[in-house]
């Protein structure tokens, strides 16, 4: 699937050998012009990064176009490699199309950079240390343990609660992590957050791709169609009285006026 979308978004893109004549590109063809006006359409060998500033900070918009998934893991993998050279705060948000890192500082960003930090090494280490692996692998703990027979969910009728469940499963996990660290169970739940979680192998696959590919980066003055979405998936994790379609409002009143 991500690789047929970066094929028609290839379509609309100025280096498209002739127009596409599919329905869909035709009705959004006025998106892809305002994408190509504010910034670049990317074809399959490239990769489109933005950076623009707002009011909430300085943002850098990445598009792999490799599924949401995908993208949580690259946006915790990238945020946290940038941390280790240049200390700052980040916020992330993440959509099938891109992510965003949204920083307190400026973050630089030139072509022999970013392929730094596509890099393949150390690939687990570092996804890891950028989501807190330690924390997510304790939560996937629990059905491990229970399957194996650390953990006992009570008699029928009789079940024991979720909570004390799971606060028995993250001292069992604990207490493996800082005595048994070669253990399989603890092995088991590490393995199950990359591959299932993040999907590392697909991850390496993108990774592959984009030190491949030519980055293209441009620094527009506003969101583009393709950052919109992105920003308004943020908008979703604030609280507010305010619907999400007024705020959706506010946002592009604020970037058009």
């Amino acid at each position: 699937m991500s690789h047929l979308i970066r094929q028609k978004i290839e379509e609309a893109s100025e280096s498209a050998p002739t127009p596409s004549q599919d329905p869909i590109i035709q009705f959004i063809r006025p998106i892809f012009n305002l994408q190509a006006e504010r910034s670049h359409i990317p074809n399959t060998r490239e990769m489109l990064i933005e950076q623009f500033e707002s009011e909430d900070g300085y943002h850098t918009m990445f598009y792999p176009f490799e599924g949401k998934f995908v993208h949580e893991g690259l946006a915790a993998l990238i945020a946290h490699r940038i941390g280790e050279q240049k200390p700052m705060s980040f916020s992330i948000a993440t959509n099938d199309y891109g992510f965003e890192l949204l920083s307190n500082k400026v973050i630089d960003v030139h072509a022999d950079l970013v392929r730094h930090w596509f890099r393949v090494d150390h690939l687990e280490r570092d996804l890891l240390a950028g989501v807190n692996g330690a924390e997510l692998a304790g939560r996937q703990f629990r059905d491990i343990a229970t399957i194996a027979g650390l953990l006992f969910k009570g008699y029928p009728g009789q079940p024991i609660r979720d909570r004390h469940l799971q606060s028995s499963a993250q001292l069992l996990f604990r207490v493996f992590q800082d005595y048994d660290v070669d253990n399989l169970l603890i092995r088991q739940a590490y393995d199950e957050l990359v591959y299932r979680q993040f999907d590392i192998l697909r991850m390496r696959d993108a990774l592959d791709r984009i030190l491949s590919a030519e980055i293209i980066i441009t620094r527009p003055d506003r969101p583009t169609p393709f950052a919109f979405p992105i920003l308004v998936d943020r908008l979703r994790e604030r609280m507010s009285s305010e619907s999400l379609k007024e705020r959706i409002a506010q946002m592009t009143i604020a970037w058009t006026s």
